[in-house]
C-alpha cells in the first residue's frame, strides 16, 4: 500500500522539496472539494476496475519513456554503449534518429502525465455540480480552468501550463539548436517559448509528482482504491 510518506521517501531531495512546496495547496484543494460537496469518494467495483485499467494504459506510455531515460548516463562510455544497443535494436547507424526517438518519448511523457491527471480529476470530482458535464472536458485545460475559477488562489492548480501541453498535443513545437524545444502558440508564432532539454525533463518529473501526489493524498485521506504508479516504481527501483 503506497502512502504519501513512502512516495516522498522515494524522491531525490530536490524533487521532494518541490513536492512539499505544493503539498499544502494540494491538501487545500482536496479539503475544499470535500467541504463544497464536490469530491466523489464511493465507487462501484466496475468503476474502480475502469480507473485501474485506464491508468494502466497511461503507464504503458510512461514505461516506454522510463526505459528510454535509462540510456541517458552521465558516463560517456556507458551512454555510447547504451546507444549502440539501440542502434542494433532499431537496425540503424543514425544517432540523430535515435536521439529523435528519445525526444519523442519526452513529449509523449508530458502529454501522458497530464492526461492521467485529467482522468483523476474526472473520476474524483463531481462535475455536475460545477455546471460542466465531464463528457465536455476533452483536455486538461477544460478541467483546470473551471477549478481555477472556483479556487483562484490555489497554488497547485495555477502550476499547470496548458500552453506547453497544447504545443505538444498539436505539434506546434520544434527542436532547435542544442536540442532546445521551441513551443509555439500557433504555427507562425514569432516569439516561441524556448525550453532546454534539461528544463523539459525537470518539468516532466515535477508534473509526475504533482499528478500522482494528488491521487496519493486522496487515497491516504479517504482510503480510496489502490492503483499502479509507474513513475514511483521506477524511482523505487533506482534507490
Amino acid at each position: 500500500m503506497t502512502s504519501v510518506k513512502v512516495y516522498k521517501s522515494a524522491m531525490k531531495i530536490g524533487l521532494r522539496n518541490f513536492f512539499e512546496d505544493y503539498e499544502p495547496s494540494m491538501n487545500d484543494l482536496i479539503n475544499n472539494l470535500e467541504s463544497d460537496g464536490l469530491l466523489l469518494k464511493k465507487f462501484s467495483e466496475e468503476q474502480v476496475t475502469r480507473l485501474q485499467n485506464l491508468t494502466k494504459s497511461c503507464n504503458m506510455g510512461l514505461k516506454l519513456s522510463n526505459d528510454f531515460y535509462s540510456i541517458i548516463d552521465l558516463d560517456e562510455v556507458k551512454r555510447k554503449e547504451n546507444i549502440n544497443y539501440l542502434k542494433k535494436a532499431f537496425r540503424t547507424e543514425d544517432e540523430i534518429r535515435i536521439g529523435e526517438h528519445c525526444l519523442s518519448t519526452l513529449t509523449n511523457s508530458y502529454l501522458t502525465i497530464l492526461e492521467k491527471l485529467k482522468i483523476y480529476f474526472l473520476f474524483f470530482i463531481d462535475w455536475s455540480k460545477i455546471s460542466k458535464e465531464h463528457k465536455a472536458i476533452h483536455g486538461i485545460g477544460g478541467a483546470i480552468k473551471p477549478l481555477i475559477k472556483k479556487y483562484p488562489d490555489n497554488k497547485y492548480l495555477t502550476y499547470f501550463n496548458t500552453e506547453t501541453r497544447n504545443s505538444f498535443a498539436h505539434f506546434t513545437f520544434f527542436f532547435g539548436e542544442g536540442s532546445k524545444v521551441n513551443l509555439c502558440l500557433e504555427i507562425f508564432d514569432k516569439n516561441p517559448k524556448v525550453m532546454s532539454l534539461f528544463e523539459l525533463m525537470k518539468e516532466i518529473q515535477e508534473l509526475a509528482v504533482l499528478t500522482e501526489g494528488f491521487y496519493i493524498l486522496l487515497k491516504d485521506k479517504f482510503n480510496l482504491p489502490e492503483i499502479e504508479l509507474e513513475m514511483l516504481e521506477r524511482w523505487l527501483k533506482k534507490k
